[in-house]
């Protein structure tokens, strides 16, 4: 979805503390003010929190009244904009208020769940409209670790659709699990909904090549298939490049769907990660799926504009295979330099490019905890075997890797220092990052990261870690297989 331009009201009010030309960590906008940067309100006037120097330097200056409120607290004004050294009411720690801003639009602001938090205790007539409208911004979200769980929400979902269901999947397979589906989708068809199924040709080329596919479009169902080839190419090498890898459900463009997740009964006992998601972010997972749609009737690859990702609490993130479309590798790559505490990255497989794995190693030597979560086998063991040969310089750099144990492992999710995290279809690996079309959700909103990351340490538990000593005395077949597939790294 294209950005959006900022309230004009709002705008005005911003520029004006631009204006000010307010030292770099010693404020930032709080009251109204993170809502009127995400379009959320038109603001009348600005509350500026500033530290002790900053409200100091400002007394006295031809204009600005001291005020004093209610509660006692100090404050400054002058026309439309407030200087606060302190808050009210409760509690609040201003220096790390300021510490923890979020930028947007190039000024910093008070974290919205913050600003949530102190309209619950202000609780003003204004307050509760302003409490639905940001609960209803963050959305409501819900993580299923398999994919019989997700399957089983998706349905209910769609048995409760009353306009629109759209399916976009990599894999989609004419079984029991995909037929659980297209019954109830031909069953909403005769009520009025309209359902589109988008597949990518290779992924879901048994669908493909069925019968079944044609009788579903008879009874009006519409399906189309991206970057459909020549059917001797399906399982060659190159048959992986330029595909739709991308996992998206939609149910009347009001709740999302998007993870790891495919759809094919060989899965259903996976370790794999998919979050229902409700809010405004819904609304860009609904532009990228017509995007995608449009493209694969007119038989084109899709350039992909620049990423709505202007709002810092969900984004959906999306990538291409062309040159500067890679946004899910590039904000990657900045997330892990970044990175002062810790990177835990789960994924199913594990042939990163060059620069992302010694983004990855230079992150561990400088005291960063990374560690990489992987299946134990995947189900691609040519994969694996490249896999393994990241292993001795990623160990010895301090980086630790763990091998999950009780199922196959499917999971696609990164959680940075509590601040940053994702999930979604991409894998750390160079087809899935340079050559096909992939979606991530990505989140800085706080209880999103936790849960994410508690999904991680208990995965830990379930695996078994590498550790060097072990790993250098493997089989020596095995190390030339895994030096065999060096050259062919940037086409796995």
């Amino acid at each position: 979805m294209p950005n959006e331009t900022v309230i004009s009201g709002n705008k005005e009010l911003f520029d004006k503390v631009r204006a000010l030309n307010l030292p770099a960590g010693e404020y930032a906008l709080f009251g109204s003010a993170p809502l009127g940067v995400r379009n959320l309100k038109e603001c009348r006037d600005v509350d500026v929190i500033v530290s002790s120097r900053v409200f100091e330097g400002f007394q006295g200056m031809p204009g600005w009244e001291v005020k004093v409120t209610d509660f006692g607290s100090e404050y400054m004004s002058f026309g439309q904009i407030e200087l606060w050294k302190n808050w009210y009411p409760g509690a609040w720690n201003i220096e790390e208020l300021i510490r923890d801003a979020e930028t947007i639009a190039g000024l910093p602001f008070v974290r919205l769940e913050r600003v949530l938090e102190w309209k619950k205790l202000l609780r003003r007539e204004k307050d509760i409209s302003d409490i639905a409208t940001i609960e209803h911004f963050f959305g409501a979200w819900k993580f299923y670790l398999n994919p019989r769980d997700a399957w089983s929400a998706m349905l209910e979902d769609c048995a409760a659709a009353t306009k629109t269901i759209y399916l976009e999947s990599y894999i989609f397979a004419a079984d029991e699990a995909g037929k659980r589906f297209t019954e109830l989708f031909q069953k909403k068809v005769k009520e009025g909904v309209r359902v589109r199924i988008l597949c990518d040709m290779v992924g879901s080329y048994g669908f493909f090549n069925s019968p079944y596919a044609k009788s579903l479009a008879d009874q009006g169902i519409e399906i189309r298939f991206f970057n459909q080839i020549n059917p001797w190419r399906v399982n060659k090498l190159f048959s992986w490049f330029r595909r739709d890898h991308r996992k998206i459900f939609i149910v009347d463009s009001r709740v999302g769907y998007m993870g790891g997740v495919n759809i094919g009964a060989r899965m259903a006992n996976w370790r794999d990660t998919h979050v229902r998601i409700e809010g405004l972010v819904v609304r860009d997972m609904c532009y990228g799926f017509e995007r995608m749609w449009a493209a694969t009737h007119e038989k084109r690859f899709l350039r992909l504009q620049k990423p709505y990702v202007a709002m810092p609490e969900f984004s959906f993130l999306t990538s291409s295979p062309r040159l500067r479309q890679r946004f899910i590798y590039r904000n990657m790559l900045k997330v892990i330099r970044g990175a002062k505490r810790y990177i835990y990255f789960s994924t199913p497989y594990f042939v990163p490019t060059l620069r992302l794995f010694q983004s990855l190693m230079a992150a561990a030597k400088r005291g960063v905890d990374v560690r990489i979560l992987l299946p134990e086998k995947s189900d691609v063991r040519t994969v694996d075997i490249a896999s393994g040969s990241y292993f001795t310089l990623a160990l010895k750099s301090g980086v630790k890797i763990y091998r999950y144990q009780t199922s196959i492992f499917h999971v696609k999710t990164c959680v940075v220092d509590d601040e940053w995290a994702t999930v979604g279809s991409a894998n750390l690996d160079n087809v899935s990052l340079f050559f096909n079309y992939e979606a991530n959700l990505v989140s800085r909103t706080k209880p999103f990261i936790k849960e994410l990351k508690g999904h991680f340490m208990k995965d830990v538990e379930s695996s078994r870690e590498l550790h060097y000593d072990t790993w250098i005395t493997r089989p020596l077949a095995l190390k030339f297989l895994e030096l065999a597939t060096w050259p062919f790294h940037k086409i796995f």
